[in-house]
């Protein structure tokens, strides 16, 4: 599949898996040394979000604290695709792993993170914007994975309630109007999408998917004696960059192109 076949399948489906690439696969391999090898509070420092005391869920900002993974993101098999869907320059939004550890790796439910751009972040247009996720280790469906209905983006069509920040950390996240995350979908919205397709974003250390941010997604626990991890990137188009930087430096960059 070439770009241009490849940017048709994704404005369809909204979900694609790139081809495999060595060398993806070979600083995939050695990113995952490096994070084994780091000292966590080295990682941690304030880009942490937590399902609890105790557990790290989210680490962002990794291109900051990583060189390994500032050039992962820079990529031939990356750039290219996100330059042949997005078709005008563009740049790093936000990096981040997501642990997924054993036993304590919960699922979450699902949600679509155009709406923690457009209220976090304030980023308007949706459609410039798109994550590439990397899988760190061999990945399986008992592992929890994430799981994403093709084509949902197409039936995005409201913004959510704002967001307001507590302290400046995003374990603090609350909804200014709701206890209910906006970003969450009812039952009933579920409900709608009965019929749609779902894609695990499963496969070997070093696959990668590319996927658009109003696309429904959510994940199940972990059932197995192995951590998930995954590195995530989100590029956005220059024009659409924030105009006022509601969140904090390393959840979106308005200034330091990459």
């Amino acid at each position: 599949m070439d770009n241009v076949q490849l940017e048709k399948a994704f404005r369809k489906s909204g979900i694609e898996k790139l081809p495999d690439d060595t060398q993806l696969k070979k600083y995939a391999d050695i990113f995952l040394e490096e994070l084994r090898n780091r000292d966590e509070e080295s990682l941690i420092s304030e880009t942490v979000m937590k399902n609890s005391n105790t557990t790290i869920r989210t680490i962002f900002g990794v291109h900051r604290q990583s060189e390994i993974a500032a050039k992962m993101a820079k990529l031939p098999v990356l750039r290219d695709t996100v330059n042949a869907i997005l078709q005008q320059p563009n740049y790093l939004l936000q990096s981040q792993i997501n642990f997924k550890p054993t036993g304590m790796g919960s699922g979450f439910p699902a949600n679509r993170d155009v709406h923690y751009f457009y209220n976090r972040d304030g980023i308007q247009n949706a459609d410039l914007t798109m994550g590439v996720m990397i899988n760190l280790v061999d990945t399986v469906s008992s592992m929890g994975p994430v799981i994403m209905l093709k084509g949902s983006h197409h039936t995005y069509t409201s913004l959510p309630v704002s967001f307001s920040y507590t302290g400046g950390k995003p374990s603090l996240l609350r909804s200014s109007k709701s206890a209910q995350d906006p970003g969450r979908l009812s039952p009933e919205e579920m409900a709608a999408h009965d019929d749609y397709e779902r894609v695990e974003l499963v496969g070997k250390a070093g696959s990668a998917f590319i996927f658009d941010s109003r696309n429904i997604h959510w994940s199940e626990d972990n059932l197995q004696n192995n951590p998930r991890p995954v590195l995530i990137f989100w590029f956005n188009v220059l024009t659409n960059k924030p105009k006022v930087q509601k969140s904090p430096w390393f959840l979106s960059e308005t200034e330091t192109i990459y």
